[in-house]
């Protein structure tokens, strides 16, 4: 599936409440990376299990699953490993390894939500 089939998708569930499909499709667009590398199939499987309300999800919303969706690029390490700075003090205060393949960007948005901290930027990956 690619940016547009999943527009698509997601504008057409939703008849009731868009009066403007054009307009919705649109802001869409316009939200979601511009990267191919996002996988909109899984990010299609998260808007099925993630959103439950009745109408549209918000083009935030979009963007947001969208970024834990990216393909990651993965040549076939055993382990993914990572040094996250923070970026206030400069100092490089976190390393982890990852045997799931994911791309910095990736990892980068799996140690924001696990730390609860938005100052990481990533400092090697190896």
């Amino acid at each position: 599936m690619d940016k547009f089939d999943f527009i698509n998708r997601i504008v057409a569930l939703y008849p009731h409440a868009i009066k403007d499909q054009e307009a919705q499709y649109d802001t869409y667009k316009r939200a979601l990376p511009k990267s191919d590398k996002v996988d909109y199939e899984e990010v299609y499987n998260i808007f099925c299990t993630e959103h439950k309300d009745s109408f549209p999800p918000p083009p935030a919303l979009i963007k947001e699953w969208a970024t834990r969706c990216i393909k990651a690029d993965y040549q076939g390490k055993k382990f993914v490993h990572f040094a996250f700075r923070d970026t206030l003090t400069g100092k490089v205060i976190r390393n982890c390894a990852s045997d799931v393949p994911m791309s910095a960007e990736q990892g980068l948005n799996w140690i924001k939500a696990v730390s609860h901290y938005d100052n990481w930027e990533v400092a090697e990956v190896y």
